[in-house]
């Protein structure tokens, strides 16, 4: 019995260990993504995203390098695993939100888009 409690220890711990070690990776991606370093930036969320398949940053960080890659449909399905990965990552990154509106313009899905600028605008508290 005294084994078993010591392995389950073990594993809570390991357990515990694995999000702020795939968050680590997904801010460094997020740093590489800031300074237009975007395959260093991928390779970083796809690292965090093998630790911890749900890491909301990473999600939004690689929908980030879809949209700019011009992949509309990748970057919406990442946007929204992001967005609905962590209910407190919209309120870290509205932004978002913004992007998620942008690549629905982008694939003429208009009242998608325009939720998603009214989310973002109410994150932002930006009155029009």
């Amino acid at each position: 019995m005294k084994n078993i409690s010591f392995l389950l220890l073990i594993l809570c711990i390991s357990l515990l260990s694995c999000a702020p070690q795939s968050e680590r990776f997904a801010k460094k991606g997020m740093a590489f993504e800031e300074k237009g370093m975007l395959e260093e930036a991928r390779i970083q969320f796809e690292k965090a995203l093998q630790i911890n398949p749900e890491e909301a940053l990473a999600h939004i960080g690689l929908g980030y390098i879809h949209y700019k890659k011009g992949l509309y449909d990748e970057a919406i399905a990442e946007y929204k695993k992001g967005i609905t990965g962590n209910p407190n990552i919209s309120k870290l990154y509205p932004e978002a939100h913004y992007y998620l509106g942008l690549a629905y313009n982008k694939k003429d899905m208009t009242e998608e888009a325009r939720r998603e600028f009214s989310k973002y605008r109410r994150l932002k508290k930006i009155e029009y």
